[in-house]
């Protein structure tokens, strides 16, 4: 008996073909980006360890390739007034994204659809932009954001079009756990981003909130700079390697039971990260977008 443990995103369009070979081979799978964030999960969450990483990196890539200051910063003809970020997702790798841009001097707004998220986000300096989602479209369990319906999407995109029209740097983490990311900034908007402007979409390996965003590919549309590094902790290989080993160790050692791994999908954190059993696909955001893309 074969068992994986890994980052599958096994939600992501992109990953289906290896879940379906997995499935078919036989093969017991489990995603660690699957791992809920309640209390008793802590050492085993990888996803905010990762996250944390990545939303730092995000920043600093997007500093990286900005063509300006990020600070305000004096000069004898004047002063250059600080570069605007955009921070679209109030997660782990959101409000990390959010103390780094700050730490640089950057001006920064922030958007998600959860008011708690959007509290953390002012706490850390950021300007809220403003767009109201009822709490029972938008708040799932553990805190979590929910797939919200098409048409609100559609009015998310209307809330942040001034905003990214204007931005230097769009950081996007907006991600819906065990599924495919939304959808949250365009064609039409990115076409209307300034000349020397970036985006980094670090929710690719979920599919991407950019629908320009390719996967593993940096490149410059009408003169914006996307990326869409994937792995985005390997960049910081070091610290991540030690975070992982710890996250891997724990949860190992909560799903092996007298030397066998159990599969007990009643159990929470075995449930929402078991993928594939018995010849068979038994995560439900896969087997959600699959549904999806079947349509």
């Amino acid at each position: 008996q074969t068992t994986l443990v890994c980052f599958l995103h096994p939600a992501n369009p992109a990953n289906h073909q290896a879940v379906r070979i997995l499935a078919r081979k036989g093969v017991t799978s489990f995603t660690l980006d699957g791992i809920p964030r309640i209390s008793r999960a802590q050492q085993m969450d990888s996803l905010t360890s990762m996250s944390t990483i990545a939303g730092y990196k995000a920043v600093v890539f997007g500093a990286y390739h900005l063509p300006r200051f990020v600070p305000m910063m004096p000069t004898a003809f004047g002063v250059i007034q600080p570069a605007e970020f955009l921070v679209v997702g109030v997660g782990v790798a959101g409000l990390q994204a959010i103390a780094t841009a700050r730490r640089l001097g950057a001006k920064i707004k922030a958007l998600d659809i959860r008011t708690e998220a959007n509290e953390q986000a002012k706490s850390l300096g950021a300007e809220v932009v403003p767009f109201e989602v009822p709490p029972e479209l938008a708040l799932g369990e553990g805190g979590y954001a929910l797939r919200l319906p098409e048409e609100w999407y559609v009015k998310e995109r209307e809330a942040l079009l001034p905003v990214v029209k204007y931005a230097d740097v769009v950081i996007l983490t907006a991600l819906i756990p065990g599924e495919e990311a939304p959808l949250l900034v365009d064609t039409n908007m990115v076409s209307q981003m300034k000349q020397g402007s970036v985006i980094v979409d670090i929710a690719v390996d979920q599919g991407g909130n950019c629908t320009l965003t390719r996967p593993g590919e940096q490149y410059f549309y009408h003169g914006v700079y996307i990326s869409g590094l994937q792995n985005v902790p390997a960049t910081l290989a070091s610290d991540a390697t030690w975070m992982f080993a710890q996250n891997a160790w724990h949860f190992l050692k909560y799903i092996i039971k007298d030397g066998q791994i159990s599969c007990d999908s009643s159990d929470e954190i075995i449930g929402k990260t078991l993928v594939t059993r018995d010849g068979q696909i038994v995560h439900r955001g896969t087997l959600l977008a699959l549904e999806q893309r079947e349509k």
